[in-house]
């Protein structure tokens, strides 16, 4: 599956970096793909050192969560945007 700009939200901007939420169907390993941010809009608007946090969905309802983790865009070349692979996070509900 490609990048959905639909399920990417800046949320919030402290200086000169942005916090992003994605929402997605794809593996990590996809997300991490360099390449994979790259789109006309984002090759102005993402830094280096900007934090995306990834959570992937088990189907596109949005209805279970499968994993989430931190990717950090490592370049932005003003062609292609290269994040890093994923930090992984734990999803737990003990109840």
């Amino acid at each position: 599956m490609a990048l959905d700009l639909t399920r990417l939200w800046n949320v919030a901007s402290v200086g000169q970096n942005n916090l992003w939420l994605y929402h997605t169907t794809d593996a990590h390993a996809s997300v991490d793909t360099a390449g994979y941010f790259t789109n006309a809009n984002l090759l102005g608007v993402m830094r280096v050192g900007d934090i995306i946090d990834v959570v992937v969905f088990a189907s596109t309802a949005c209805a279970a969560v499968s994993t989430y983790g931190r990717h950090i865009v490592n370049s932005n070349t003003g062609s292609a945007i290269d994040v890093s692979d994923v930090t992984v996070g734990t999803v737990t509900d003990t109840d």
